[in-house]
């Protein structure tokens, strides 16, 4: 309402660290989608029944109050903040911000999470436990907490950043658990480290057990043997069980946002499928733009890729499945008036164009001749996958058409890559300082070609 106000907050917020930039998308649902039985009928097996059952009466006591999804997306990059940061801003007009401060003795509400537990890849049952922990490395010591535990190895979150490769081994003392016990000495354990996150504060470690060193283990074993009720594990967290897959799975009857996989062919990633719940939106219209009933076509993203940039190839290669995403801010300019896809889509990811100057230009033309899109594409590399949820389904089709089943399971193994596309236009258009009524307009869908439909006798005329 008063754009000198909304500039000096742009301006001043994205100077400081914690500035973000969110996407809210709400959608309504309802409780009952919670419920996904498998595609084959009860009477096949006891397991088959097992899984079709429906939630239990407390699981949808505790969703039946639920109405909405808000999808919250932190789409903030280095070049939308750096556009802000341009905004002039006078200290001495700093105090008119107040109207946007919260008040300091109410606290927010409470929001419960739950996981969703995917695939569990280790041996053992985790359990949650945080205590002080030293860790040496050669001649250094670094202080942090333990995060969880079993007998065969832990995680560690440090206080400060630790530059260190994995497989190095390194040896733990635990003070507080010393007091605990006199039977084991808990100093100068070693433990071998097995993966660092990405920003080098949480080790994933793992006992190294010899016929002379068995302590770390054997400690931890009477550890859970003695406090097994009072500890808690991963695969005991959930309140209400069954509450996290049921969250899951109205989550999927209501993406807002599409979804695209990769696979690998030789040197190159391909786009292999899609998957979105929205069919009434700006992106969904871009990508089925002159294509088949059923089908997308990515050629905005890999359009521009193929010309002098590698985002995909680059996060592909240099990204692991436990690291988040790499996020890039697609330009695109769409003309549906026009006849063949190469004409009527040009795009390019924003780190492509020479200036801010040039970028405004691109968005000014886009609204011109058709409509401006930006999209924000998040990509990273898959894990394995996981097939414990569709197994039942897998061995059922297995019984009559192997070979359907087989090359469903390679297709899935061969799932390199996933992205999501979210919709940033209005932010963008906001960003360059585009009138409210622009960003309307922009909203709806410009004429498209008309293909001609040729007859029967002009087919046999030619």
């Amino acid at each position: 309402k008063r754009p000198a106000l909304k500039n000096l907050f742009l301006g001043f917020g994205s100077r400081k660290v914690s500035w973000r930039i969110y996407k809210l998308q709400l959608t309504d649902m309802v409780p009952t989608q919670s419920y996904r039985p498998l595609s084959i009928s009860n009477s096949i097996n006891d397991n088959v029944k097992k899984q079709n059952q429906k939630p239990s009466p407390r699981l949808m006591s505790r969703l039946k109050n639920l109405s909405y999804i808000a999808v919250l997306t932190n789409v903030t990059d280095d070049i939308s903040t750096e556009h802000y940061q341009k905004h002039s801003v006078k200290r001495e007009h700093l105090a008119k911000l107040k109207i946007f401060g919260h008040p300091r003795n109410k606290p927010p509400a409470v929001v419960t999470v739950y996981r969703f537990k995917y695939f569990n890849q280790r041996r053992e049952t985790r359990f949650l436990l945080r205590t002080y922990v030293k860790v040496k490395v050669e001649n250094n010591v670094f202080e942090g907490n333990t995060e969880d535990f079993s007998t065969l190895g832990l995680r560690v979150e440090l206080n400060a950043p630790l530059s260190i490769s994995k497989e190095t081994q390194i040896s733990l003392t635990f003070p507080q658990l010393q007091k605990v016990t006199n039977k084991f000495t808990l100093s100068d354990l070693p433990y071998v480290i097995r993966n660092v996150s990405k920003d080098r504060y949480v080790l994933h470690l793992q006992n190294v057990v010899t016929d002379e060193n068995k302590t770390a283990k054997r400690f931890f074993e009477a550890l859970i043997k003695s406090n097994r009720s009072k500890l808690k594990s991963f695969r005991d967290e959930e309140e209400v069980p069954g509450i996290g897959e049921a969250l899951r799975n109205i989550y999927t009857e209501n993406i807002v946002n599409t979804a695209f996989f990769l696979s690998k062919d030789a040197s190159n990633y391909i786009a292999d499928a899609a998957a979105t719940g929205v069919t009434n939106n700006r992106i969904y219209n871009l990508l089925t733009f002159q294509t088949e009933p059923d089908m997308v076509d990515l050629y905005p993203i890999f359009r521009s890729n193929k010309s002098q940039h590698e985002f995909i190839t680059h996060t592909m290669k240099t990204k692991r499945p436990s690291d988040k995403p790499d996020m890039r801010e697609l330009f695109v300019a769409f003309d549906p008036s026009q006849e063949t896809t190469k004409e009527a889509i040009e795009s390019a990811f924003s780190e492509q164009f020479t200036s801010t100057e040039h970028r405004r230009e691109f968005i000014a033309q886009a609204l011109q001749r058709g409509q401006f899109i930006a999209i924000k594409v998040f990509l990273g590399p898959t894990g394995r996958p996981d097939f414990e949820t569709m197994q039942a389904e897998l061995q059922y089709v297995g019984i009559y058409a192997l070979h359907k089943a087989k090359a469903l399971e390679d297709q899935l193994w061969n799932v390199s890559g996933t992205g999501d596309l979210v919709d940033v236009t209005d932010e963008v258009l906001r960003r360059f300082e585009f009138t409210e009524s622009v960003i309307l307009i922009n909203h709806k869908t410009p004429p498209t070609h008309k293909i001609k439909q040729v007859g029967i006798e002009q087919l046999l005329k030619t």
